[in-house]
């Protein structure tokens, strides 16, 4: 089936464990993402999904559950051919073909057949192949995105790179972020994603988190979003609902406060304690908005990002009550904390635009120290 993406919507997310075993040795390099990449990318990519074939065809202290990865059953005919910058033979699959897990089970092939026909783009992040089309050849393999793996990724800024390059080449405006698992989602550097000046709403969950949030997500993607055109996705706003899936921009900034260099009254003194369990989970009555400071501490914790999300959803549900987490600053007048395990969220209720400003977040004393050189919220 051809694809032969030409909208500005790029959907973005991670392959899965479950995967269709069989394929034929026919490699066409034209799918790969490699094709559209300039050798300056596509080189070090290449040679970095050789590196990490080698740990897990030869690395002896990487397992899963157990068993070494080197002596999982879809490891065994694992070859260094083409996709890995070998030459050796190898049996291929489109990715998304090879995938079945609980996105793509959630998908179905209808939704498999329609995500190619839509017009938008789509990339997977793979332990092994790092960034990849949909129709791209891939092998049968395991690659657990285990700390060994991450580290390959993560050594420097190559997946963003190229995910950058892509962007550039394809004028991508808007991405969507289906990737539910925080070790891939931080595979990604977004604050590098965001000088680039495309959107990007995070998805996230209200009844699930984490690999159980795939399967909402490939059928919000199967029921909803595929059957948006270029305009409806690129025009979604900051914050947008579709069942049980939050769509949430971090690249909203409140515009118009003043300068972050003026002094606050000193932080609350209170100790930190054990968080009063998880906050309900209903549609936001008031709307959450961004500052600078608060957007860039999101980027820098991607790890957090959807127990920060349902924080917010639930301070936004009500901002001005005291109960379990959320209690109002004594000493910063105006501004409310909520409290998440050993980490602060600060925010203030702009009560008579009713919206909710977020404006810290990150541990305790780091955020109170950050507060002494706010300007106090202005009503």
């Amino acid at each position: 089936m051809a694809y032969q993406p030409s909208s500005m919507v790029l959907f973005l997310t991670n392959c899965s464990l479950t995967k269709a075993p069989g394929g034929d040795e026919e490699y066409d390099e034209s799918q790969a993402i490699t094709s559209a990449l300039p050798e300056a990318l596509r080189d070090p990519l290449l040679e970095r999904r050789k590196s990490v074939f080698q740990l897990v065809k030869n690395g002896t202290d990487f397992d899963w559950q157990g068993t070494p990865v080197s002596e999982l059953e879809h490891n065994q005919a694992l070859s260094s051919g083409r996709d890995l910058g070998g030459h050796h033979p190898a049996a291929y699959l489109p990715a998304l073909d090879r995938y079945q897990g609980r996105f793509f089970s959630a998908l179905g092939a209808n939704g498999k057949r329609r995500l190619l026909e839509c017009g938008h783009h789509t990339l997977f992040l793979s332990g092994l192949y790092g960034l990849l089309r949909p129709t791209e050849p891939v092998q049968l393999y395991s690659c657990p995105l285990a700390p060994q793996i991450s580290e390959q990724w993560r050594k420097d800024a190559l997946l963003t790179d190229v995910l950058c390059e892509y962007i550039r080449q394809f004028g991508i405006a808007r991405i969507i972020d289906l990737t539910a698992i925080d070790a891939y989602r931080q595979l990604i550097d977004w604050e590098q994603v965001a000088a680039t000046k495309t959107d990007v709403l995070h998805c996230f969950d209200v009844m699930a988190a984490g690999e159980s949030a795939l399967t909402a997500f490939g059928k919000c993607m199967a029921e909803e979003l595929i059957d948006l055109t270029e305009d409806e996705l690129i025009g979604l706003p900051f914050e947008h609902r579709l069942g049980t899936v939050i769509l949430r921009s971090l690249g909203q900034t409140v515009e118009g406060l003043p300068s972050e260099d003026a002094k606050a009254e000193p932080p609350d003194p209170s100790p930190a304690t054990k968080p009063a369990g998880d906050p309900p989970l209903h549609t936001s009555p008031w709307q959450p908005e961004h500052t600078k400071g608060f957007r860039k501490d999101m980027h820098r914790r991607m790890d957090m990002f959807t127990k920060v999300s349902r924080a917010t959803l639930s301070v936004c549900l009500d901002p001005i009550t005291p109960r379990g987490p959320i209690k109002p600053l004594v000493r910063s007048a105006g501004r409310w904390r909520y409290r998440l395990g050993d980490d602060r969220i600060v925010y203030w209720p702009d009560r008579p635009k009713r919206r909710v400003v977020f404006e810290l977040f990150g541990p305790r004393g780091d955020v109170y120290d950050r507060l002494r050189h706010l300007p106090p919220p202005h009503n």
